[in-house]
């Protein structure tokens, strides 16, 4: 048997889009371009990126769709509408 124990967190999704030498908040209407800094540890940030609540896992994949969604797609002589992007969902 273990003790119960209480376990207090947060868990926040971020989804973001690197297309070309750009990057985009897929959860942003306004898809802006967005700077990557270094922080004071040494750590790359996304400046202005979005990090939304997640409660469930309903509503996790409800952000993942609406961030595939907003995908820049373009088509190819092999896919009429390819990604043509690398999406991160964090």
């Amino acid at each position: 048997q273990q003790p119960d124990a209480l376990i207090d967190f947060r868990l926040t999704a971020s989804f973001l889009e690197v297309y070309g030498e750009d990057i985009h908040d897929l959860l942003d209407e306004d898809r802006k371009s967005l700077p990557l800094r270094e922080d004071s540890n040494g750590e790359v940030i996304v400046v202005g990126l979005r990090n939304t609540t997640v409660t469930s896992d309903v509503e996790a994949m409800n952000i993942l769709n609406t961030g595939t969604m907003n995908r820049t797609t373009a088509s190819t002589l092999m896919n009429r509408t390819s990604s043509r992007s690398h999406a991160v969902f964090i």
